[in-house]
């Protein structure tokens, strides 16, 4: 954890929206982007808990709590932190191969501890900061399986298992057939 006390010392931050008004007339992001300074300020407030129940995707009465796809948060956030952003998107990768998705439609306000009485990481912002910076500096590209069978599958569903179908390569040493 780079700064064990900046849940106490820096406030939430969040990116400002966009008019609604001028929303409707593109399909641009709905909001702005904080700086890579304040972003890591962001991270900094990150609690690295005993328990960080932030990735643990896990139904808490009815109702989903931390990361469905469960996201080393602590850790990413404790890289942007330090500045470490392609650290960031391979610690991100490990557990995500969609982040870029993920990341859009993310709902986990409350899930870190420091939500229960504080406001809450902006663990959304700093994650699509790590995902977008990934494209800018050319380290998320392509990548096509080496050999074409011909064969298709259909996969039924987009959450997050129909993203890791999509993103599977063919596994010739486990025995799987193509």
């Amino acid at each position: 954890m780079g700064k064990p006390t900046g849940f106490l010392e820096y406030q939430r931050e969040t990116p400002a929206e966009r008019n609604p008004l001028e929303r409707v007339q593109d399909y641009e992001e709905f909001h702005f982007h904080l700086e890579d300074q304040r972003l890591r300020v962001q991270g900094a407030r990150c609690m690295d808990c005993g328990i960080p129940f932030c990735h643990t995707g896990q139904l808490i009465n009815g109702m989903a709590a931390g990361c469905p796809v469960n996201n080393l948060i602590p850790e990413w956030n404790d890289l942007v932190y330090r500045g470490l952003w392609r650290e960031a998107l391979n610690r991100l990768h490990k557990t995500n191969n969609f982040p870029e998705f993920t990341a859009s439609v993310r709902r986990l306000v409350r899930a870190p501890a420091l939500g229960l009485n504080e406001q809450p990481v902006t663990i959304k912002s700093i994650e699509l900061a790590i995902v977008e910076r990934g494209f800018e500096e050319g380290w998320i590209v392509p990548e096509p399986p080496p050999v074409r069978t011909g064969r298709k599958v259909a996969v039924v569903g987009s959450g997050p298992a129909g993203l890791a179908c999509g993103a599977t390569k063919p596994r010739r040493a486990l025995g799987v057939g193509l």
